[in-house]
C-alpha cells in the first residue's frame, strides 16, 4: 500500500522515529542506521554523520509516497521497542494519527502491534465483531481480509471472506450442536444446514420483505463460492477483481456472520 506524508507529518514522524520528541525510546546515530539497515538499507555511522531526526526525515522524505512508507511507520510500533520505556505505544499512536488522518490514513492496533489502514476503506469490521463467540480462526481471517484490502491484493480478499464465511458456519454449528462438523468445503451445504438450524429458510416466514432478504443472504453465500473460484487467488482466475468488488464480498461475508451469529445468541430472526 503506497502512502504519501504531508510535510508536517513528515517531521512529527521524523522526531518520534529518532525519540527527540519523547515519545518512543531516544535512539543514537547508531541505533537509527540500525533501525533504517533492518528495512534494507546498508547505511554506516561515520563522520559527517547528520542531526539525528534530520537523518531520518531524509529517509522518510525518500520513502513518501511508496509501500516502504508504511513499513517504516509500523516498524516504529513494532512493541519490543517500547517495552521498559515508560512510553505508551497508544498515546504516541493517537498523537501521530491526529496528523495521518488529515493524510488518509490512520494506525490501528491489530493485536499489540499497530497497522497501516486507509481511511476510504469500507470494509466494515470492528472490534466488537463475532465478540461473542470465542475463536481464534475469526480474529485471523478477519485481520487477513482487511490487510489484504488495504494492501490492494483483492484476489486474495475474495479468498478470506469466503474462508471467514466458512469458518463463522462452522463455528456456529459447533455451538449449536455442541460438536465441529466434518468440512466438506461445501459453503452452501454449511449454510442449509444453518437454515434448518437457526430458522433462516425464507419459507419459514410470511413477512414479504422478509422473505427477500433471506433470499438475499442464500444468494450471497452462493455468490460467495463462486466469486472465490472465478477471482480468487486459490485457483487460476477468470477475473481480475477491482477494489470495490473486493470491499464487497468482505462486507457481505461479515453481513451474513453477524446476522448468523445474531441468530445463534437469540434462536430468532
Amino acid at each position: 500500500m503506497k502512502i504519501t506524508l504531508s510535510p508536517e507529518s513528515i517531521e512529527q514522524l521524523a522526531l518520534t522515529i529518532s525519540g527527540d520528541n519523547r515519545r518512543s525510546q531516544y535512539l543514537r546515530g547508531v541505533d537509527l542506521i540500525d533501525f533504517f539497515n533492518q528495512l534494507g538499507d546498508q547505511d554506516e555511522y561515520g563522520q559527517g554523520f547528520p542531526t539525528r531526526w534530520i537523518y531520518a526525515k531524509e529517509k522518510i522524505e525518500k520513502a513518501n509516497g511508496s509501500s516502504r512508507l508504511k513499513l517504516i511507520i509500523e516498524k516504529l510500533f513494532d512493541p519490543r521497542r517500547f517495552l521498559n520505556t515508560g512510553i505508551s505505544a497508544d498515546e504516541t499512536a493517537s498523537f501521530l494519527n491526529d496528523y495521518f488522518e488529515l493524510d488518509g490514513f490512520v494506525l490501528k492496533k491489530s493485536s499489540k502491534s499497530y497497522k497501516v489502514i486507509k481511511l476510504n476503506t469500507l470494509v466494515v469490521i470492528d472490534e466488537k465483531l463475532f465478540s461473542n463467540v470465542d475463536s481464534a480462526n475469526l480474529d485471523e481471517y478477519i485481520e487477513k481480509c482487511r490487510s489484504k484490502i488495504n494492501d490492494g491484493d483483492f484476489s486474495g480478499s475474495i479468498t478470506a471472506a469466503r474462508t471467514l464465511l466458512e469458518e463463522v458456519l462452522l463455528k456456529a454449528i459447533e455451538e449449536k450442536k455442541g460438536f465441529r462438523p466434518k468440512n466438506s468445503g461445501d459453503l452452501i451445504k454449511l449454510y442449509k444446514q444453518l437454515q434448518n438450524e437457526l430458522s433462516l429458510s425464507p419459507q419459514d416466514y410470511d413477512v414479504p420483505g422478509l422473505k427477500q432478504i433471506l433470499s438475499g443472504l442464500i444468494s450471497i453465500v452462493n455468490g460467495l463460492a463462486n466469486l472465490r473460484n472465478e477471482a480468487g487467488d486459490s485457483h487460476a482466475t477468470t477475473y481480475k477483481p477491482m477494489g470495490r468488488h473486493a470491499e464487497l464480498a468482505v462486507n457481505c461475508s461479515v453481513t451474513v456472520g453477524n446476522f448468523v451469529f445474531a441468530s445463534l445468541k437469540k434462536n430468532e430472526v
